[in-house]
């Protein structure tokens, strides 16, 4: 048989679940909920991926002269499809502690665009900081 196994074919995911508002960036890791908004009992999966660093620049301007105007360069992390997560926590929902899942397409792309506006913040709290 000439067929190679791939974890992420067959890895659970979760589309009915939506990305928390809240996530937690910690080496190249990033820890985030996925959860069931609604009035009820709190229904989650917590999880932890591994995310690759990337780059890219933003314009920066300290004063309101567009001239004085330069791009930052800035790292960020981004999660993509096919890595897989691992399940850390979940409340009313038939996981373990330890499974695999992966991201649905609009999970990851939520979560990258938060990680990019975080890094973006960061970078630019950072410069504010310097300038003072």
């Amino acid at each position: 048989m000439n067929t190679y196994y791939k974890p992420e074919v067959f890895a659970a995911s979760f589309p009915e679940l939506a990305l928390a508002d809240e996530f937690i960036t910690q080496a190249n890791f990033v820890y985030f909920t996925l959860e069931v908004s609604g009035d009820g009992y709190p229904v989650y999966v917590s999880g932890v991926i591994e995310a690759s660093e990337k780059e890219d620049c933003f314009e920066y301007n300290a004063s309101s002269d567009p001239q004085n105007a330069v791009d930052i360069d800035f790292d960020y992390l981004e999660v993509d499809t096919q890595s897989l997560a691992l399940v850390e926590d979940f409340s009313e929902y038939e996981v373990s502690n330890g499974m695999k899942f992966k991201l649905t397409e609009a999970q990851a792309q939520k979560l990258n665009e938060w990680l990019k506006e975080h890094a973006i913040e960061q970078k630019t709290n950072h410069l504010k900081g310097c300038l003072a």
